[in-house]
């Protein structure tokens, strides 16, 4: 919820300010009425975190090693895939019986894995499972050659990416998110330059109205 709530934040304060330059050129009553406002709420929600951090609370959580902490965010369980147990604590990679890992490096939702997987024909499934939770957007390849390795759901959520028996290099995968999410952010983007563009004419076109009244 906090990404979505984060940018619900940055418009509705751009919303705010640009109501509070037009209020500035009301009368002072409206003035009073819309700054007293907002001083106010903001008064009001700030009581309301501090009494929900030292009266709801427990108390303060430390933690001083990787292992305790969990490598996904459950909150309050909102996004948890359907079949996924509530429980998850940092681990390194999981491997399957035949792949052998030299090394794993974990940042955020990206990771990077180096490891041999063995030629034998009778493993059917060889795979790594990363501390990540699974959702559509993830994706795995080889950093040398850029081949792209096919990645599921793994064991209770976890992402896992399959391989061939025999391979040998460096897996890395990542969160990319999806398609269309960069297709909405071209739009924005487009939307903004158009703003921009508009209010740039109309200052550019008053000015110029303004030198011809003078003139």
């Amino acid at each position: 919820p906090t990404r979505l709530i984060t940018v619900a934040c940055v418009c509705l304060t751009v919303s705010a300010c640009v109501a509070a330059v037009w209020i500035l050129g009301k009368d002072k009553i409206k003035k009073l009425l819309f700054f007293g406002s907002v001083c106010i709420s903001c008064i009001f929600f700030s009581l309301y975190q501090v009494n929900d951090v030292l009266d709801e609370k427990d108390g303060i959580l430390r933690v001083h090693t990787m292992e305790a902490v969990g490598h996904s965010c459950i909150l309050g369980a909102e996004y948890l895939p359907l079949g996924v147990d509530f429980n998850f604590w940092y681990h390194d990679v999981w491997p399957s019986d035949s792949v052998t890992v030299q090394e794993f490096k974990k940042e955020n939702l990206d990771t990077v894995t180096t490891l041999s997987v063995a030629g034998s024909a009778e493993q059917k499934e060889n795979w790594i499972e990363l501390p990540m939770l699974y959702y559509k957007g993830y994706r795995a390849e080889d950093v040398d050659t850029g081949e792209q390795l096919y990645v599921c759901s793994g064991t209770n959520g976890h992402v896992r990416v399959m391989l061939e028996s025999g391979y040998q290099g460096t897996v890395h995968a990542w969160y990319s998110g999806m398609w269309y999410w960069r297709t909405a952010e071209i739009i924005s983007l487009l939307s903004v330059l158009v703003i921009v563009g508009y209010v740039c004419w109309k200052c550019t076109e008053n000015k110029t109205k303004q030198i011809k009244t003078i003139k």
